[in-house]
């Protein structure tokens, strides 16, 4: 769940699953009646694309490591091959898969059941290596801001340095003016790639 952003990041929230998710499994009324129910928790932890089931805008999905767990409105998909996984991951954050989806889920809910009538082309190695690419910068990015359980320190105090912080801070403004341009490329080829795979008009469908 959470809001926009493709690739990776989101991961905010912190679930007690202490004694197997005893406390959540027992959260109830006064009436003995359950007040939360947990459900397909033999996919809980594992590796996956996430996905929020409610937007207001353009569809998008996340990689999600090992060690999460999903609910109704953040959901997830999963495979056995993490070549699929990525590959899903590409294809489920082009304009291509919006322009389905637009026909599919006209009321911008998002089940497994729409995302599993966009026609999926057949693999290729250079989706992949793509992907791979996005998700990394997605995650350094994620990674460099306090939110991130993976954040170390500023970006600004990452290397010892004697240079002014005024200089050091112009250094990294290109940086990301660069990564943001690499990641832009990187999401047009595959946007392109999937639009020449299914066939489509390139004039509908822009990145």
């Amino acid at each position: 769940g959470g809001e926009y952003r493709k690739w990776y990041g989101n991961n905010e929230i912190v679930v007690n699953w202490e004694n197997n998710g005893y406390e959540i499994r027992n959260f109830k009324f006064e009436n003995g009646k359950t007040r939360s129910a947990v459900r397909n928790d033999e996919y809980y932890f594992r590796e996956g694309i996430t996905w929020s089931k409610i937007s207001q805008g353009n569809f998008c999905v996340r990689y999600r490591p090992k060690g999460f767990v999903f609910d109704d409105t953040g959901r997830c998909g999963f495979s056995n091959n993490k070549n699929e996984l990525l590959y899903a991951a590409g294809l489920m954050c082009t304009p291509v898969v919006n322009h389905y989806l637009s026909i599919l889920a006209p009321t911008l809910s998002f089940t497994s059941g729409e995302l599993a009538s966009v026609p999926y082309p057949e693999i290729e190695d250079e989706i992949i290596e793509l992907v791979t690419n996005a998700i990394e910068i997605a995650k350094n990015d994620w990674d460099s801001q306090e939110q991130s359980w993976d954040y170390v320190c500023s970006p600004l105090l990452e290397h010892n340095s004697t240079q002014l912080l005024r200089n050091i801070y112009k250094q990294k403004i290109n940086t990301n003016i660069k990564l943001v341009e690499t990641l832009l490329l990187i999401e047009n080829t595959i946007n392109n790639i999937f639009i020449d795979k299914l066939q489509l008009d390139k004039t509908i469908i822009k990145a």
